[in-house]
């Protein structure tokens, strides 16, 4: 049962973190890691790598965060498993975003990644994800339209599934940035229409 009882810390270490606990989380993720090292068990490593490395992110150990997420990316390409590489470009994208000092470019960079490789290998939930986050800055720097036309076209993908938290974040983004491109059109309309008379 160590194997299962580690994935279980694990699970608990991830839940803590996403409800802002998360010093305590970060500790259980990487006992977890470690315990399921030992043990050679696979099933949701990649899960709790990307969320230790957000997790560390966020308490302001960046250099620590992207030693482990480049670790692992190494991993998986010399392995041959592209599949685990959308949630890590994911995961190295929100740890640059992450702690008192986000660099928003190099954020920006690996969300674009994530949702590339997402795409090559029809991680279309992944490609949704990093999608949100790249929208989330353009939404930041006044780019309303630009965001409105990434996330447009994969929402639109989604048959089913409509209330899982990403498809409705999608939606209200959508929703945002429908309203907010229409109102600066219509100011733009304004004032060429003064400019004229």
């Amino acid at each position: 049962l160590a194997p299962a009882r580690a994935v279980a810390s694990g699970l608990r270490g991830r839940y803590l973190v996403h409800v802002g606990r998360t010093a305590d989380g970060v500790q259980l993720l990487q006992e977890s890691l470690e315990k399921l090292a030992i043990h050679r068990h696979e099933v949701l490593t990649s899960d709790f790598v990307s969320e230790l490395t957000v997790g560390l992110a966020k308490q302001n150990a960046r250099s620590e965060a992207l030693a482990l997420i480049d670790r692992s990316i190494a991993t998986v390409v010399r392995a041959k498993k592209p599949l685990h590489l959308p949630a890590f470009f994911l995961a190295k994208g929100s740890a640059f975003a992450s702690g008192d000092v986000p660099e928003s470019l190099l954020a920006e960079e690996f969300f674009a990644k994530a949702m590339m490789q997402a795409r090559q290998e029809s991680a279309l939930p992944f490609e949704l994800r990093a999608g949100l986050e790249l929208a989330r800055i353009w939404i930041g720097r006044g780019e309303v339209q630009k965001a409105h036309d990434l996330i447009n076209p994969v929402y639109n993908r989604f048959s089913e599934g409509l209330a899982t938290p990403d498809l409705i974040s999608a939606r209200r983004i959508l929703d945002q940035t429908s309203v907010r491109a229409r109102q600066g059109g219509r100011r733009i309309a304004k004032s060429s229409g003064r400019a004229k008379a």
